[in-house]
């Protein structure tokens, strides 16, 4: 059974995520018609976060600045998206609830859909059910809270940004999943196409040369001219899995 979460959780819980992104936000009361906030925010969950359903009604369209985006829980699809009284502004699509279902991770937690790693796969998502994947839609949905928060403050709410007002930062990583095997797909397709001169030729590359890709301080040196460094994951086996997965081709 799903653990309930109150609305006053996942109204922390994206107001908090919302800070993290934009900063110098004024205090302003954000919240449902029960609280009676300067800033009010259709219900559109009902008890939804009460349940272990994986997956919300389809998201109704809305345009906003230009783009059409997705908005789960638009507890008034007929109304404007934003109403917007002296003092005051209603949003009539639950971005709260909309935010925290996919910034939570709700789908990957209760759907049953997993890959053969038993992780939760693109394929079972939201984002490819409904076609939005290269979208960022939380972001817009945290620009319609901010276009509201700057009516009701009178106050420009503006973004974070990183070190020297670099507006986003990068973590580059790399799995290290192979550093031996680079030979095989070629020498295997040389043997198809029946070139023996070809296979000994990649043979003998493999058993007298270093293989194409183990080539980690060709990477890390890269990286070097632009001060940035890398991350590298090991794996600490090379055994294949209890459950036949494959491990490392290196010790």
């Amino acid at each position: 059974m799903a653990a309930p979460v109150s609305v006053e959780a996942r109204l922390a819980y994206v107001l908090q995520h919302f800070r993290l992104a934009y900063d110098n936000v004024s205090a302003v009361s954000i919240g449902y018609a029960a609280t009676q906030p300067a800033i009010e925010i259709k219900d559109g969950a009902g008890d939804f976060f009460r349940q272990d359903q994986p997956y919300p009604p389809a998201p109704n369209w809305r345009e906003w600045q230009g783009t059409d985006v997705p908005f789960f829980f638009d507890a008034a699809p007929e109304a404007s998206l934003i109403e917007i009284k002296p003092g005051r502004a209603t949003i009539n699509a639950d971005i709260i609830s909309a935010a925290f279902y996919l910034l939570s991770g709700w789908q990957e937690f209760y759907s049953d859909g997993r890959d053969r790693h038993g992780r939760f796969p693109y394929a079972a998502s939201v984002q490819k059910q409904h076609g939005f994947v290269a979208l960022p839609v939380v972001n817009y949905y945290f620009d319609v809270l901010k276009t509201a928060i700057e009516h009701v403050t009178g106050q420009a709410v503006l973004p974070r940004y990183w070190a020297e007002k670099a507006p986003f930062a990068a973590f580059i990583s790399h799995d290290i999943d192979n550093l031996r095997s680079a030979w095989k797909a070629p020498a295997k397709a040389a043997l198809q196409q029946r070139q023996p001169a070809k296979f000994g030729q990649l043979l003998w590359r493999h058993l007298t040369e270093a293989d194409a890709w183990d080539n980690l301080e060709n990477v890390a040196a890269a990286m070097a001219p632009y001060g940035a460094k890398s991350t590298f994951f090991i794996l600490p086996a090379h055994q294949p899995g209890v459950d036949g997965t494959p491990n490392a081709d290196y010790e």
